[in-house]
């Protein structure tokens, strides 16, 4: 891990991560994976969270086998994104697995081109959902992917946030990957 990452933290965050990550490793029900990530409203400007882990399919897509655990995103977007089978277009979702780096979500819809796409995000922007942040990574031993969104303008305000979770991302995705040896298929957690 490089230092440079940690230029923008101070000594309260540094004890943090070593809070959480220890936190993480003893993680083995859900209710201790939603208390470990609302615990990061401790030091991070959370507005929303949504975690999903996914087979990714041969093209590098999630497939159906889909688990998502809601932390604090509106459980009306969530039921409407599934209807909608927004899985498919969703940009972030795609830039995400083609790269695993930390995404700002208004870069990305910057590029828009399609009419689905666009549909997507005004029906995301109704739901406040136009500017966040997601991480996460592909498993080293499987095909599964996790995915950590971070909705709000203030996590992407800061190198800061955009640091703590690129940190944190490996140690979030072994918990949940702890919760899941396989997704459930479309199964989302309230």
């Amino acid at each position: 891990m490089r230092t440079q990452q940690f230029t923008h933290l101070g000594k309260r965050d540094l004890v943090f991560l070593l809070e959480i990550t220890n936190r993480s490793l003893s993680i083995r029900t859900e209710q201790e994976f939603r208390e470990l990530m609302l615990s990061l409203e401790h030091i991070l400007p959370l507005e929303g969270v949504v975690t999903g882990l996914s087979k990714l399919s041969p093209g590098k897509m999630p497939g159906e086998e889909t688990r998502i655990i809601n932390i604090s995103y509106p459980p009306e977007w969530l039921n409407l994104y599934l209807e909608n089978r927004y899985l498919a277009i969703d940009p972030i979702v795609r830039n995400h697995v083609g790269q695993f780096k930390p995404q700002i979500w208004s870069q990305t819809f910057k590029t828009l081109t399609s009419l689905k796409e666009k549909k997507f995000f005004a029906q995301a922007k109704a739901f406040n959902l136009d500017e966040g942040l997601t991480v996460g990574q592909p498993c080293r031993h499987t095909s599964i992917a996790s995915l950590f969104s971070f909705q709000g303008r203030q996590i992407v305000s800061h190198p800061r946030h955009v640091a703590i979770l690129k940190y944190l991302t490996p140690f979030l995705h072994d918990s949940l990957m702890v919760l899941s040896s396989a997704p459930a298929p479309s199964q989302i957690t309230h």
